[in-house]
């Protein structure tokens, strides 16, 4: 009988004994890290700032990884301004929104958008650009929210083709609004009244229309509905509520006792251990020194 070459085999044996080999040619984490990059707390306009979030310049700078934070990436509190005036804000896709509070036993936090707060147009804010999420992994609504919906900038070359039934949702009184885009009529609908809006046939008289979500018991706490035009801007302060969830890549390193540290790219890092060593991928590993762990390996992502 004929016998089958034997190079080939010891090729794929050889092959298969590298693929579980280990790679050791990422960049070495730091073998420690500054101990006051993850504080316990930081006070910002009467929130209480701590892991997973993190004050904007409460960042470190290591090698080949640039800087990186004790907390998850989309989670960056920048504090404005300090004492009496200090106030906690929030990035969402370009814009800046007020944290108002941060429940750590839900996981959720408050946020309004900064422009509805005096100095931004007063009691009825300029409403000019929806809430994004986009680019966000690790934040999302609750189901503690309804949506406004804002018709801006109607019937700018007849107004009198305006039905009259519009009037009840018109906003009045308002020259906090502004001029939007031209001039012209704007309405706010709350989720129940879309109906009575015609929405589609409004939506082709409008220059603009912006969603902004708000908090379900603070407009049913509305006295009266036809108070809407003149007081959404109190809604809109109120805010509304965001949950965070927890990263896949850190579960064993905070299961461990460990914080865990990202990239400004919202890359994973490693593991902040209360020893302040850097460990990978959980305080539990006991070769801190030698991990190496490539900057463009893994993504904040699940």
């Amino acid at each position: 009988m004929a016998h089958l070459p034997r190079f080939p085999v010891i090729v794929v044996v050889v092959f298969l004994l590298v693929a579980h080999v280990p790679a050791r040619h990422g960049n070495p984490l730091p073998s420690t890290y500054d101990g006051s990059i993850c504080s316990e707390s930081f006070g910002c306009g009467g929130v209480e700032v701590r892991y997973p979030f993190y004050i904007a310049n409460a960042t470190r700078a290591a090698p080949a990884y640039g800087s990186y934070s004790c907390g998850y990436t989309d989670l960056k509190i920048f504090c404005q301004d300090v004492g009496k005036t200090a106030t906690p804000l929030i990035q969402l896709g370009q814009y800046n929104y007020t944290v108002k509070g941060i429940n750590y036993n839900s996981s959720t936090l408050v946020v309004a958008d900064a422009d509805a707060f005096p100095g931004g147009n007063g009691g009825c804010p300029n409403v000019r650009h929806n809430v994004s999420l986009l680019g966000s992994d690790r934040l999302s609504y609750t189901g503690y929210n309804d949506d406004l919906t804002f018709f801006l900038g109607c019937y700018q070359r007849d107004a009198a083709a305006m039905p009259p039934e519009l009037n009840a949702y018109k906003i009045l009184d308002c020259p906090g609004l502004g001029n939007p885009l031209g001039g012209g009529a704007s309405f706010v609908f709350s989720p129940d009244e879309h109906g009575a809006s015609g929405e589609y046939d409004l939506a082709n008289q409008c220059s603009e229309i912006v969603v902004m979500p708000v908090l379900s018991d603070s407009l049913a706490g509305l006295s009266n509905r036809s108070t809407l035009p003149r007081e959404y801007g109190g809604v809109l302060r109120d805010g509304f509520e965001l949950a965070w969830n927890e990263t896949t890549d850190c579960y064993r390193c905070e299961r461990s006792g460990g914080r865990c540290a990202y990239t400004q790219n919202k890359l994973f890092m490693g593991c902040l251990c209360s020893d302040k060593t850097v460990r990978m991928p959980d305080c539990s590993s006991s070769d801190a020194s030698s991990t190496t762990r490539s900057p463009r390996s893994k993504s904040l992502s699940n």
